[in-house]
């Protein structure tokens, strides 16, 4: 038997805790459990190894400029417009003659990228770049947007042009909208083809842009720009191919002054008097 240190009471010579208050009855050396060092096997020095340059992550574009600090000059843009399509007129009707005769066949499929293909040649004459019949085609290669744009234009003109039909006091809303509309797609067009936007997201940039404060003078200038595409259809369709081009030069002006043309490289928009005459 063994008396507890602390209580007194006895307990069996092999217990360790007292049965009474709990306290040890003896100290017994605790078993030391033996370890083991690992050693980690000897490296060799990493061996240094050519590097290629640092990651320079890419240029973000500047956007286009709040819509408070846009200015709608339609006559300007028509005068420069004007100015640009007379200097190789000739070649800006033909497109337009060819983009008309193989829309109607394609039943209008290809007009979208007629428009896109217009809108490169404008930009091109107005770096001072001679222009070709062949860069009409330019627009098929965003087909696909292209063709969806239109798509979606000729669908609000014809369902602005429905509401007319069927009261005639919904005019009203057709007369308020279609020049929106018509300003809106001018800058749908240039905005894919320029930027490389899809569709959504054009559409978004053209109306942040158009239904600003701005929006009366960008009415105005839709209501501009189709008086002058009736003239020209009134004109026994011939006038069309002169009114056509002479928008899409204008709208291609005022796409330059409000978005800037990314896809130009930084030379000068208009080429010195002495470059175009050695030319």
């Amino acid at each position: 038997m063994i008396a507890c240190p602390r209580c007194g009471t006895e307990s069996l010579a092999e217990a360790r805790f007292c049965r009474r208050c709990g306290a040890r009855l003896s100290e017994s050396p605790s078993e030391e459990i033996p370890t083991r060092v690992l050693e980690a096997p000897p490296t060799s020095p990493l061996e240094p190894r050519p590097t290629g340059p640092a990651y320079v992550p890419p240029a973000i574009p500047s956007g286009s400029p709040p819509p408070s600090e846009i200015r709608v000059d339609v006559g300007r843009w028509l005068s420069e417009g004007w100015a640009i399509f007379v200097r190789q007129w000739p070649t800006f009707a033909l497109a337009t003659l060819v983009a008309s005769f193989l829309s109607l066949v394609t039943l209008t499929i290809a007009t979208g990228p007629f428009l896109l293909g217009l809108y490169f040649m404008a930009f091109q004459a107005m770096r001072g770049e001679k222009i070709q019949l062949g860069d009409l085609f330019k627009g098929f290669e965003q087909f696909g947007l292209a063709f969806l744009a239109w798509l979606i234009e000729v669908f609000i003109h014809a369902s602005l042009g429905g509401f007319t039909e069927h009261a005639p006091l919904m005019g009203l809303i057709s007369l308020a909208f279609s020049p929106l509309a018509f300003a809106l797609f001018a800058f749908v067009y240039p905005l894919i083809l320029d930027r490389k936007m899809d569709i959504a997201s054009a559409l978004n940039e053209a109306w942040r842009i158009v239904v600003s404060r701005q929006w009366v003078m960008f009415w105005v200038l839709g209501v501009v720009l189709m008086l002058l595409l009736t003239a020209g259809l009134l004109g026994c369709f011939i006038g069309v191919f002169i009114t056509a081009p002479w928008i899409i030069c204008a709208m291609a002006v005022a796409y330059r002054d409000i978005f800037g043309v990314q896809s130009w490289p930084p030379e000068p928009l208009w080429p010195s008097s002495g470059a175009r005459t050695s030319s």
